[in-house]
């Protein structure tokens, strides 16, 4: 009893036993995972870790409506490198050849190295102050390996000595030149590491040559790979800026938000205009290369998914109109400062814009703003300084060249209103087209004088929109009363959005909501006469000329406003259709009475000016109908906005134009731009002046908004109307 007693009280026994779990646990391991988890291992045996490399997409292109290309992309690559166990020495050699290869083509690489040391030797552009003693220090806290080191940080000679001869030991064989090259990738590799699996981007945007030079040469450049990657050009003309917008770099919020739809964070992304709107269609979907490196220290390629590209975007946009649109409103403006006089032009017209559009459709044929800008500017590389600093002055300039005056431009559009005014007063019942109303220079509305441009005496509708007679449409407009007025303005789409798919400015109806918000903490009341004033188009009218063609639009094509539209259809890099805008309409309820009523009255206007049949000399009588509009701006020393709307063709509308001149003092001269755009987009149709020719896009010649033909007896019907007993 004591013999066993004394045997389970030996602490070797303990010792023993737990010596035996131990062996046991562990042979049991090993057969699970030699036996039972073996074919599960062996694939993954020889693999140390993996990587996917990303592969750029190219986005897609941008086209006008007859496949003219505005928006591409220039391929160039994308300059790797992963660590290798070559002697520094031997790097540093190859390291020297790149930069010098990349120098040669000028190639765009990183050279972080730059930001404190350039060459020649001086402080890079982060150090280069006094108030950048924070970097500074910073940075030689990042260098110095011993505390007495950082005297050598007190010129730049010294601190590339220091770095030179302590950090990287560059071999003396080297020029100075030679050395900061060389510097340039051994500084970035020693502050941010080289890894022997996940590749290193050295350059962002070299040339073919250099692609095909490294991969020629592979043996000389151990761990040195390229890839294809891709900018954006735009290869038209800078009158397309606001429409295209750009692309730029993801900025931190952007990459934030969009990170887990695959975005990166050194993309680039649509910043503005139909790049923008359309970033979804146009962007690429990445491929990927996998790589592996196993045990033996080997990488090898196992896997390759090619990228795909973006979907290509056709505009409504015409090129060719487009820019004879642009060209005239620069000549319109220099027509406009050569009849400066001192008295209502005053040589201040320095900007202008032109709206061309679809009646039927609602599509933007020519969208002109000037002055405007190269969006060129926002894809160069950061290392272009003249582009740099073009960025800078576009958003200085006051002449605000990137504001996009067609859909961001707010004006009060003067007597432009009167046609809508007109509609109002007609379809509740105030007027008819024989009711007359007395103009004696002037009316007093609510003891306040508004005055008109002559003393017409009594006239009716015809030619009171002819001669744009401020008492008649204020008087009827204060009968109508501004709710229903208010109620018809909006319905032709004025004071809001077109639906159109870049940027616009609502703008503001003139109402009392609009005078709580332009007069808020001030004493106010809604009259008569602000009535009256919004009738002719001031107080607080303030609309955006793409609004106004809708508007124009709505009155050609039969009473139905028509959504803007930008872009006209998305295809696939395949050519299978994507996505194709639809027309958008929405029927007005306008009486064919009302209509033809005023679409008489704004054909008198367009026939009752002589400056205007001159300029139109060769096309048919009864070309244009439209309106003119004279804007004040409450400032003595400075000249009237000028506008003028119109469609044509008159007998079978096509098109709506809109010309706006900023400070362009008399309506009128906006007609100089219209004879060029008629020019441009009939292109001879009616060089005999006779009443015919097809439309020139497809879906125009035959279709009002209402489905039914405009047939060239027009003019009849509109007799057959004036003749028959009025409402």
């Amino acid at each position: 009893m004591d013999s066993l007693k004394k045997f389970f009280s030996n602490r070797l026994l303990y010792l023993l036993i737990i010596f035996l779990f131990a062996m046991g646990v562990i042979v049991f391991k090993l057969y699970d995972l030699q036996i039972v988890e073996h074919n599960a291992h062996s694939q993954t045996a020889g693999k140390l870790s993996q990587y996917d490399l990303p592969l750029d997409a190219p986005r897609g292109n941008i086209y006008d409506r007859n496949g003219v290309l505005l928006a591409t992309n220039r391929t160039a690559y994308k300059v790797y490198m992963i660590n290798i166990d070559d002697e520094q020495s031997v790097r540093d050699e190859m390291y020297l050849r790149l930069v010098e290869l990349f120098d040669k083509n000028d190639d765009v690489y990183y050279n972080y190295l730059a930001d404190y040391l350039v060459y020649p030797i001086a402080w890079g552009d982060k150090v280069d102050e006094e108030d950048e003693s924070a970097n500074m220090k910073a940075w030689i806290n990042d260098m110095v390996e011993k505390r007495a080191d950082k005297e050598f940080f007190d010129t730049p000679e010294n601190a590339f000595r220091y770095l030179r001869e302590t950090i990287f030991e560059i071999d003396p064989k080297y020029t100075d030149q030679q050395a900061y090259r060389i510097m340039v990738i051994r500084f970035a590799t020693y502050r941010y590491g080289l890894d022997s699996l996940k590749p290193t981007v050295l350059a962002t945007d070299c040339c073919k040559e250099t692609a095909e030079y490294l991969t020629a040469a592979s043996n000389d450049f151990p761990g040195v790979t390229t890839e294809k990657t891709y900018f954006r050009i735009y290869v038209n003309n800078e009158s397309l800026g606001p429409i295209l917008g750009y692309v730029r770099a993801i900025s931190e919020e952007e990459y934030a938000e969009k990170k887990d739809d695959g975005y990166f964070a050194d993309d680039v992304i649509g910043k503005l205009g139909i790049e923008a709107f359309a970033e979804d269609y146009l962007r690429g979907t990445r491929g990927y290369r996998r790589y592996v490196k196993k045990t033996d220290g080997t990488v090898c390629e196992v896997d390759y998914t090619a990228p795909d590209a973006g979907n290509d975007v056709y505009l409504t946009i015409d090129a060719r109109l487009q820019q004879d649109a642009y060209t005239a409103i620069i000549e319109n403006i220099d027509f406009v400062l050569d009849n400066e006089n001192g008295k209502d032009n005053h040589g201040d017209c320095d900007a202008g814009t032109s709206v061309v559009t679809d009646v039927k459709t609602g599509e933007v044929l020519s969208m002109v703003t000037y002055p405007t800008y190269d969006n060129s500017i926002f894809i160069a590389p950061s290392t272009d300084e003249e582009a740099q600093q073009a960025i800078v002055d576009l958003f200085k300039d006051e002449t605000s060249p990137s504001l996009n005056r067609a859909t961001q431009g707010a004006y009060p559009i003067g007597s432009i209103i009167k046609p809508a005014i007109a509609v109002a007063a007609i379809e509740s019942g105030v007027i008819n087209a024989k009711t007359e109303y007395y103009c004696g220079g002037y009316i007093t509305v609510g003891g306040r004088r508004q005055r008109c441009l002559a003393k017409h005496g009594s006239l009716d509708l015809e030619y009171a929109m002819a001669r744009s007679c401020n008492p008649y449409f204020a008087l009827a407009g204060i009968e109508v009363g501004i709710e229903n007025v208010d109620k018809w303005i909006k319905a032709f789409g004025l004071g809001e959005l077109t639906g159109l798919e870049i940027s616009e400015y609502k703008g503001y109806r003139s109402n009392p909501d609009s005078m709580d918000i332009f007069e808020a903490g001030t004493f106010h009341k809604w009259t008569s006469s602000s009535t009256a004033q919004t009738c002719i188009g001031q107080l607080y009218t303030m609309f955006t000329p793409i609004q106004v063609s809708k508007y124009c639009g709505a009155i050609a094509n039969g009473g139905y406003a028509v959504n803007m539209h930008l872009v006209k259809r998305v295809v696939s890099s395949q050519g299978e259709l994507v996505y194709e805008t639809p027309i958008e309409k929405t029927e007005l309820g306008i009486s064919s009475y009302a209509l033809s009523s005023v679409q008489q009255a704004m054909l008198t206007m367009c026939n009752s000016y002589r400056d205007l049949q001159i300029r139109m000399s060769g096309y048919p009588e009864n070309f244009l109908a439209g309106k003119t509009g004279t804007a004040q701006t409450g400032e003595n020393d400075e000249s009237s906005h000028a506008f003028f709307m119109c469609y044509a063709p008159a007998f079978d509308p096509q098109i709506s134009i809109v010309v706006g001149l900023e400070h362009g003092a008399y309506s009128g001269y906006g007609f100089y731009s219209v004879r060029s755009i008629c020019d441009s987009y009939f292109n001879g149709m009616y060089s005999d002046g006779e009443q015919g020719g097809i439309s020139m896009y497809e879906g125009s010649a035959d279709s009002r908004g209402d489905g039914t033909t405009l047939s060239n007896g027009f003019h009849s019907l509109i007799n057959v109307i004036r003749e028959v007993e009025t409402p």
